[in-house]
């Protein structure tokens, strides 16, 4: 059952680092979406 509890513990980590990744994405992408807008309205 240790191994069961490392594995899911394991998994959750990987499942964080995803979403942050995700997240760091996100926020990128929105801006340079962001910086593209600004360059039109300059």
């Amino acid at each position: 059952m240790i191994e069961q509890k490392s594995y899911t513990g394991y998994k959750e980590k990987t499942e964080m680092k995803i979403i942050g990744n995700t997240l760091k994405d996100d926020i990128l992408i929105a801006n340079m979406m962001i910086d593209k807008q600004a360059d039109k309205l300059l």
